[in-house]
Protein backbone atom coordinates (compact mmCIF):
# COMPACT_ATOMS: atom_id res chain seq x y z
CA UNK A 1 0.00 0.00 0.00
CA UNK A 2 1.35 3.40 -0.95
CA UNK A 3 2.10 6.00 1.67
CA UNK A 4 -0.55 8.67 2.30
CA UNK A 5 -0.20 12.43 1.88
CA UNK A 6 2.13 14.18 4.32
CA UNK A 7 -0.67 15.47 6.57
CA UNK A 8 -2.17 12.00 7.03
CA UNK A 9 1.26 10.48 7.50
CA UNK A 10 2.12 12.95 10.26
CA UNK A 11 -1.08 12.10 12.15
CA UNK A 12 -0.61 8.34 11.85
CA UNK A 13 3.09 8.27 12.72
CA UNK A 14 3.31 11.28 15.05
CA UNK A 15 5.13 9.42 17.82
CA UNK A 16 8.01 8.44 15.54
CA UNK A 17 8.33 11.80 13.83
CA UNK A 18 8.59 13.54 17.19
CA UNK A 19 11.58 11.36 18.16
CA UNK A 20 13.61 13.55 15.80
CA UNK A 21 15.82 10.86 14.26
CA UNK A 22 16.42 13.26 11.37
CA UNK A 23 18.45 15.54 13.64
CA UNK A 24 20.59 12.61 14.74
CA UNK A 25 21.45 11.75 11.16
CA UNK A 26 22.18 15.27 9.94
CA UNK A 27 24.44 15.97 12.93
CA UNK A 28 26.73 13.16 11.77
CA UNK A 29 27.84 15.07 8.67
CA UNK A 30 29.07 18.49 7.66
CA UNK A 31 26.40 19.73 5.26
CA UNK A 32 27.33 23.43 4.99
CA UNK A 33 27.79 24.41 1.31
CA UNK A 34 27.36 20.75 0.37
CA UNK A 35 25.18 18.90 -2.14
CA UNK A 36 22.69 16.63 -0.37
CA UNK A 37 20.53 13.74 -1.57
CA UNK A 38 17.50 12.87 0.57
CA UNK A 39 16.48 9.34 -0.49
CA UNK A 40 12.86 8.38 0.24
CA UNK A 41 12.56 11.91 1.59
CA UNK A 42 8.95 11.68 2.80
CA UNK A 43 7.97 15.02 4.29
CA UNK A 44 11.48 16.29 3.71
CA UNK A 45 12.54 16.73 7.33
CA UNK A 46 16.16 15.80 6.54
CA UNK A 47 16.22 18.31 3.70
CA UNK A 48 14.87 21.11 5.88
CA UNK A 49 17.53 20.50 8.52
CA UNK A 50 20.26 20.50 5.88
CA UNK A 51 19.04 23.84 4.53
CA UNK A 52 19.02 25.27 8.04
CA UNK A 53 22.65 24.20 8.41
CA UNK A 54 23.69 25.85 5.14
CA UNK A 55 23.51 23.14 2.48
CA UNK A 56 23.76 24.65 -0.99
CA UNK A 57 21.89 22.04 -3.04
CA UNK A 58 19.16 19.61 -2.00
CA UNK A 59 17.90 16.75 -4.14
CA UNK A 60 14.73 15.15 -2.72
CA UNK A 61 13.63 11.77 -4.01
CA UNK A 62 10.40 9.95 -3.19
CA UNK A 63 8.06 7.74 -5.20
CA UNK A 64 5.00 9.22 -3.46
CA UNK A 65 4.55 12.81 -4.61
CA UNK A 66 1.91 13.60 -1.98
CA UNK A 67 4.33 12.76 0.81
CA UNK A 68 6.45 15.82 0.01
CA UNK A 69 5.31 19.04 1.67
CA UNK A 70 6.55 21.48 -0.97
CA UNK A 71 4.95 24.55 0.64
CA UNK A 72 7.18 24.12 3.68
CA UNK A 73 10.25 24.73 1.50
CA UNK A 74 9.30 28.22 0.38
CA UNK A 75 11.94 30.82 1.32
CA UNK A 76 14.20 28.22 2.93
CA UNK A 77 17.23 29.17 0.85
CA UNK A 78 19.45 26.86 -1.16
CA UNK A 79 18.49 25.13 -4.38
CA UNK A 80 15.90 22.37 -4.00
CA UNK A 81 15.14 19.76 -6.67
CA UNK A 82 12.35 17.19 -6.30
CA UNK A 83 12.06 13.93 -8.24
CA UNK A 84 9.13 11.53 -7.81
CA UNK A 85 10.81 8.21 -8.54
CA UNK A 86 11.62 5.17 -6.47
CA UNK A 87 15.28 4.82 -5.52
CA UNK A 88 16.00 1.85 -7.79
CA UNK A 89 14.63 3.58 -10.90
CA UNK A 90 16.49 6.78 -10.13
CA UNK A 91 19.83 5.03 -9.60
CA UNK A 92 19.39 3.08 -12.81
CA UNK A 93 18.66 6.25 -14.81
CA UNK A 94 21.61 8.06 -13.24
CA UNK A 95 23.99 5.23 -14.03
CA UNK A 96 22.78 5.05 -17.64
CA UNK A 97 23.60 8.74 -18.17
CA UNK A 98 27.19 8.10 -16.98
CA UNK A 99 27.24 11.43 -15.14
CA UNK A 100 29.89 11.93 -12.46
CA UNK A 101 28.82 11.54 -8.82
CA UNK A 102 27.47 14.77 -7.37
CA UNK A 103 26.38 14.14 -3.76
CA UNK A 104 28.56 15.07 -0.79
CA UNK A 105 26.09 13.35 1.54
CA UNK A 106 23.16 10.98 0.87
CA UNK A 107 20.65 10.40 3.67
CA UNK A 108 17.93 7.78 4.02
CA UNK A 109 15.80 8.07 7.15
CA UNK A 110 13.82 4.99 8.22
CA UNK A 111 13.31 3.80 4.64
CA UNK A 112 16.36 1.83 3.54
CA UNK A 113 14.59 -1.52 4.09
CA UNK A 114 12.17 -0.70 1.26
CA UNK A 115 14.80 -0.65 -1.49
CA UNK A 116 18.20 -1.90 -0.31
CA UNK A 117 17.75 -5.48 -1.56
CA UNK A 118 16.91 -4.39 -5.07
CA UNK A 119 19.28 -5.04 -7.97
CA UNK A 120 20.09 -1.33 -8.03
CA UNK A 121 21.76 -1.36 -4.61
CA UNK A 122 25.20 -1.66 -6.18
CA UNK A 123 24.55 1.50 -8.19
CA UNK A 124 24.26 3.67 -5.08
CA UNK A 125 27.96 4.69 -5.17
CA UNK A 126 27.39 6.26 -8.60
CA UNK A 127 25.80 9.34 -7.02
CA UNK A 128 28.18 9.82 -4.05
CA UNK A 129 31.53 11.55 -4.45
CA UNK A 130 34.69 9.79 -3.20
CA UNK A 131 34.98 10.76 0.45
CA UNK A 132 31.27 11.54 0.58
CA UNK A 133 28.89 9.85 3.01
CA UNK A 134 25.82 7.65 2.94
CA UNK A 135 24.02 7.91 6.29
CA UNK A 136 20.93 5.91 7.20
CA UNK A 137 19.14 4.37 10.15
CA UNK A 138 17.23 1.11 10.51
CA UNK A 139 15.89 -1.24 13.17
CA UNK A 140 18.26 -3.94 14.44
CA UNK A 141 15.94 -6.43 16.18
CA UNK A 142 14.42 -9.11 14.00
CA UNK A 143 10.63 -9.21 14.51
CA UNK A 144 8.83 -12.35 15.55
CA UNK A 145 6.68 -14.40 13.18
CA UNK A 146 3.97 -14.10 15.84
CA UNK A 147 2.05 -10.84 15.35
CA UNK A 148 2.94 -8.33 18.08
CA UNK A 149 0.26 -5.84 19.08
CA UNK A 150 1.21 -2.55 20.72
CA UNK A 151 -1.43 -0.15 22.07
CA UNK A 152 -0.62 3.33 23.33
CA UNK A 153 -1.90 6.86 23.76
CA UNK A 154 -0.03 9.80 22.27
CA UNK A 155 -1.08 13.45 22.36
CA UNK A 156 -4.60 12.44 23.42
CA UNK A 157 -5.11 9.92 20.62
CA UNK A 158 -5.29 6.12 20.75
CA UNK A 159 -2.95 4.08 18.55
CA UNK A 160 -2.55 0.39 17.76
CA UNK A 161 0.38 -1.14 15.88
CA UNK A 162 0.58 -4.71 14.62
CA UNK A 163 3.80 -6.15 13.18
CA UNK A 164 5.10 -9.60 12.27
CA UNK A 165 7.68 -11.33 10.08
CA UNK A 166 6.86 -13.57 7.10
CA UNK A 167 9.94 -15.73 6.37
CA UNK A 168 10.91 -16.45 2.77
CA UNK A 169 7.92 -14.56 1.47
CA UNK A 170 6.60 -15.76 -1.86
CA UNK A 171 9.12 -18.59 -1.98
CA UNK A 172 12.06 -16.15 -2.05
CA UNK A 173 14.93 -16.01 0.44
CA UNK A 174 13.72 -12.61 1.71
CA UNK A 175 12.04 -12.24 5.09
CA UNK A 176 9.41 -9.50 4.97
CA UNK A 177 8.09 -7.43 7.86
CA UNK A 178 4.39 -6.50 7.71
CA UNK A 179 3.17 -3.53 9.71
CA UNK A 180 -0.28 -2.07 10.33
CA UNK A 181 -0.55 1.43 11.81
CA UNK A 182 -3.91 2.40 13.35
CA UNK A 183 -5.12 5.65 14.88
CA UNK A 184 -8.61 6.30 16.16
CA UNK A 185 -11.05 7.75 13.61
CA UNK A 186 -8.60 7.18 10.73
CA UNK A 187 -8.15 4.49 8.10
CA UNK A 188 -5.26 2.12 8.90
CA UNK A 189 -2.04 2.17 6.93
CA UNK A 190 -0.46 -1.16 5.95
CA UNK A 191 3.05 -1.57 4.64
CA UNK A 192 5.75 -4.21 4.17
CA UNK A 193 9.53 -4.07 3.93
CA UNK A 194 12.49 -6.43 4.07
CA UNK A 195 14.26 -7.52 7.23
CA UNK A 196 17.96 -6.87 6.59
CA UNK A 197 20.58 -7.99 9.07
CA UNK A 198 23.63 -5.98 10.07
CA UNK A 199 25.79 -8.62 8.37
CA UNK A 200 23.90 -8.22 5.10
CA UNK A 201 24.24 -4.43 5.13
CA UNK A 202 27.96 -4.72 5.72
CA UNK A 203 28.40 -7.40 3.05
CA UNK A 204 26.74 -5.25 0.41
CA UNK A 205 28.35 -1.94 1.36
CA UNK A 206 31.94 -2.77 2.30
CA UNK A 207 33.21 -2.90 -1.28
CA UNK A 208 32.41 0.77 -1.79
CA UNK A 209 32.29 2.25 1.72
CA UNK A 210 34.14 2.35 5.00
CA UNK A 211 31.38 1.64 7.53
CA UNK A 212 30.81 2.89 11.05
CA UNK A 213 27.73 1.77 13.02
CA UNK A 214 26.25 3.53 16.03
CA UNK A 215 23.63 1.70 18.07
CA UNK A 216 20.84 3.49 19.92
CA UNK A 217 18.60 0.86 21.52
CA UNK A 218 16.70 -0.90 18.76
CA UNK A 219 18.12 1.38 16.06
CA UNK A 220 21.41 1.18 14.16
CA UNK A 221 22.78 4.31 12.52
CA UNK A 222 25.22 3.68 9.64
CA UNK A 223 27.80 6.26 8.60
CA UNK A 224 29.32 5.01 5.36
CA UNK A 225 32.23 6.91 3.77
CA UNK A 226 32.70 6.42 0.04
CA UNK A 227 36.04 4.87 -0.84
CA UNK A 228 38.18 6.51 -3.50
CA UNK A 229 37.69 3.57 -5.86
Amino acid sequence: MQYPDHNTYRKLYAKYLDKRPASMLVNLADVKDKSIVDLCCGEGEISKLCLQQGASDIFMLDAEAEMIDLDSFLDKGGRVTVETLDVSTYLWHFQMTKLPPFADVAFCRQAVNYWFLSDMTKELPCIIKPGGKFIFNTFNRKPSTTPAVKEYEYEGHQFVEISWLVPNQGGSDIDMVHHVQIREEMLPHTTQFAWISREMFQERLHRYFDISIRTDGGTDIYVCTRKAK
